[in-house]
This record gives structure tokens, sequence and C-alpha cells, in this order.
């Protein structure tokens, strides 16, 4: 039988833990070895445990789901702490839970499917650290180095620091979300930054600057103080005027860049590559 991960359930109310209890003991790969009934419970418990899997509430009285995550990471063991899947009644927290590095998030009540899905997922990361662990300052067979191997590996495991891996976006009940290769180009609209994809656009309540933080520079370009594109969706690019150019995307949008943020599209023009 392969290794049963550790799973610590965290939620103040009994009912809520008693269900997540019964539906991962359908699953052979998994072995609950606590339950917390408060935040500070469940730092005490991760602290004596070295549970593997959080299956976290949000809200809890004193100390939220938030807390326990900023108390946890001075105690992870090795490389990384526990992999964490918020469970909540509330869809609001969504953005700042992936924020906070979460894997993923399930809204209450938690179906089967999900849970599976989660616990899969988070399963199949434990393995990828392991891995990456194992091969760390080792060699193949013939004597070539795994250093890049493992680099790659841990590329997979963790995404680059402070970079968004998705945001969840409302539109009337349901909520979305947006892997960040997904969009075509973003803008400012007042309090809100406007998200494009596919022709839809999706309203996220937050200040241009901070949401411009956290997309890879490497895939996006700030074009003007209220425009972002993504690059892999830039057909071409036509000079303007004043060392302004006009970036015609693939969907037919143009875009046009302003001189304060044009130099790296000089560059791009100048030397072909990005």
């Amino acid at each position: 039988m392969s290794t049963r991960r550790r799973v610590l359930i965290v939620d103040d109310e009994d009912l809520a833990r008693s269900r997540l209890r019964d539906l991962l003991a359908e699953r052979e790969d998994v072995a609950v070895v606590g339950e917390s009934a408060g935040g500070q419970a469940a730092v005490e418990d991760t602290a004596r445990l070295d549970p593997e899997v959080l299956l976290l509430d949000v809200q809890m009285p004193v100390m939220n789901g938030f807390d326990v995550v900023d108390a946890i990471t001075d105690l992870a063991r090795g490389p990384r702490g526990p992999i964490v899947i918020f469970v909540t009644a509330y869809d609001q927290y969504a953005v700042r839970a992936f924020d906070a590095m979460a894997l993923d998030y399930l809204r209450k009540p938690v179906s089967p499917a999900r849970l599976d899905a989660a616990m899969d997922r988070a399963i199949d990361q434990l393995e990828l650290r392991e891995r990456a662990t194992s091969m760390n300052g080792s060699v193949f067979a013939d004597g070539s180095d795994v250093w890049a191997t493992t680099q790659a590996l841990r590329e997979q495991a963790q995404p680059d620091a402070g970079y968004a891996s998705r945001f969840a976006v409302r539109r009337g009940d349901l909520v979305h979300f947006l892997k960040p290769a997904e969009l075509d180009w973003v803008d400012a609209a007042e309090n809100y930054v406007r998200m494009h994809a596919a022709g839809t656009a999706y309203l996220l309540r937050c200040p241009f600057g901070a949401f411009a933080a956290r997309l890879d520079p490497r895939q996006f370009m700030r074009v003007h103080r209220s425009a972002i594109v993504n690059l892999d969706r830039v057909q071409r690019i036509e000079p303007f005027t004043r060392g302004e150019f006009v970036l015609v995307l693939t969907d037919g949008t143009r875009l046009r860049s302003s001189r304060a943020y044009s130099e790296r599209l000089r560059q791009l023009v100048r030397d072909g590559v990005g």
C-alpha cells in the first residue's frame, strides 16, 4: 500500500469536521492524524503532529485561517510547511486564500468529488517535493548532475514567489477562477481592475499597482499607467508618434503605449527577442 498522507482537519464546527473526516475515510492514501477546533489549537497540533496537508476553515473566533497560515510558517519542517486547502462557507476570501499560497479553496458543503480532486493535487505536490529533495545534491547512474532536474521539479511544486497563480472574480452569483495565462489585457477602472479574457471583462476590486505586482513580468508588460498586456496576445507592434507604439492583439484590440512605458517595447522592436 502507498504511503498514507497525514491530514489535519481544522474547523470550529463539530459537524464540519465530522463530514470531512467521513469523506476522507473513503480514501486509502490519507490518514486523519488530528482535528483542531480552533486556530490556536491548529498551530499547536501542527507543531505536534507534523501534518502534510491542512484542511483549514477560514472564519474561526480569535484566530482565523489566515492567522494560522502565518503562525505555522515558522514551524515548517524541511523546505516547506504543510499544504493548505481552505474550506469555508464564504467565497469572498478566495483571492486572499490564493495570495496565501493555498493549493485549493473548497466551498461548504464540500462535495466528495471536489475534496477528492483537491487531495489528489495535494498528494501530487507532496510527491514532487519528495522527488526534488531526494535528488538534491545527487547524481544519476551515469554521473550526470541532477541539479537542473531538481530545479525543474521545484518550479512545478511552487509558483514563482509573489506571482498570482489565479484570480477569483464574481460575475452575478458565480465566482470565476482565471489563470494569468488566460488574460488578454488588463486596465484600471476607478477602484477596480478590469481583466479582459476571451472577449469577456471581469472586475476585481484591487489597486492597479498591487495587481500589476502579482503578474510575472516575463509574460506581462505594463504599456500605460492604466494598462497591462499579456505578451503572448500581441500580434504586432506599430510605431505611433513621439516614441509611442500601438499594440495589436490577436483578437484585434489596439492598445497605445505611453512614452513612460515604451522602453521595453523599443527593446523588443530593436532586438526581436522578448
